[in-house]
């Protein structure tokens, strides 16, 4: 019950009649929130907790479907036991929010944002410079994450100033992917700051 299912998934049950008088059955799927019943797989010979046959469920929208197994007899008899579940058909959020793009960013930045999806996964927050490959923030939480910190980067460590790529990508139980980007400039450097006239201690009167 409620279990995640991708695009292709093989389905288990029982349909039999005890006596050896079972006429038929029939797998079928529908949309949870209304629609037409949609055959999967039909047979006349009895199937004990063995393969009943495969959804093909690519095209479909996400979101809940009823799985109908209906089983009846030479007397017309049914049997029929409905199960609910959940198709996964994307990535469910990916969403970056911060730093934002274009930003000046020093010190340690906490990347913020959201990844998650209905049936779980993994996410990677990565960052790299002008050249290179991307390499891991310095930590990266677990998922799944709404509207909170995603990781942390300490860019006075080994950081030179310049312009950077944040990277964040998701994928979920099924393969479904998800990539978010944006491009800051570091800066650790200070400014400078001197006064080079008056010198230090010197005598002054006037205007100065």
């Amino acid at each position: 019950p409620l279990a995640c299912l991708c695009d292709v998934t093989g389905i288990y049950g029982t349909a039999d009649k005890p006596g050896g008088s079972l006429a038929g059955w029939m797998l079928e799927a529908a949309p949870a929130a209304g629609g037409s019943w949609t055959a999967i797989a039909s047979g006349d010979d009895p199937v004990v907790n063995g393969f009943l046959g495969t959804w093909f469920a690519s095209g479909l929208a996400e979101g809940y479907y009823l799985l109908r197994l209906t089983a009846w007899d030479a007397c017309n008899i049914t049997g029929t036991a409905v199960q609910v579940v959940w198709l996964d058909q994307q990535m469910d959020s990916t969403d970056l929010r911060a730093p934002s793009a274009g930003q000046i960013i020093g010190g340690t930045v906490c990347a913020d944002g959201t990844v998650w999806d209905h049936c779980g996964g993994v996410f990677a927050l990565e960052r790299r410079g002008v050249s290179g490959g991307y390499v891991p923030f310095d930590t990266v939480n677990t998922p799944w994450i709404l509207n909170d910190p995603l990781g942390s980067w300490n860019t006075r460590v080994g950081t030179p100033d310049g312009s950077y790529a944040i990277r964040l990508s998701t994928t979920d139980f099924c393969g479904n992917t998800g990539l978010a980007t944006v491009s800051v400039d570091v800066d650790n450097t200070p400014p400078i700051a001197v006064i080079t006239s008056p010198t230090m201690c010197a005598v002054v009167d006037g205007a100065v």
